[in-house]
């Protein structure tokens, strides 16, 4: 999901032309103050599950999202269920290759 400027969010996935060689995760902005915007880049469609946990290996949130082949652009909000604390936080994507855990710092001010 992409937040737009009046605070709509919306899916938004930009296939690329070029072939995605390696799947990967990008997180960002870093730190954030909870919401996080997701880029996956995938070689085929499929679902991918995003989990965001804290430094304790605690569950934050779980979502489930439809890829498509090339770079995909989506809007995460940690603190959907809950609000989180300031500190560590990690994401992982889960049913793309290769794609180690990313840190990230929650920071409300």
């Amino acid at each position: 999901k992409v937040a737009i400027g009046s605070g709509v969010v919306l899916d938004k996935q930009l296939p690329t032309n070029a072939a995605v060689t390696f799947e990967r995760l990008e997180v960002s902005p870093n730190p954030s103050r909870g919401y996080i915007r997701l880029v996956l880049a995938a070689k085929e469609q499929k679902k991918v599950t995003v989990i965001a946990t804290d430094a304790k290996g605690k569950l934050i949130l779980q979502k489930a999202f439809e890829v498509i082949p090339g770079v995909n652009v989506f809007q995460m909000n940690l603190q959907e269920k809950n609000a989180i604390a300031d500190g560590m936080y990690y994401i992982k994507a889960i049913g793309l290759e290769g794609t180690p855990a990313k840190s990230l710092v929650i920071a409300q001010q």
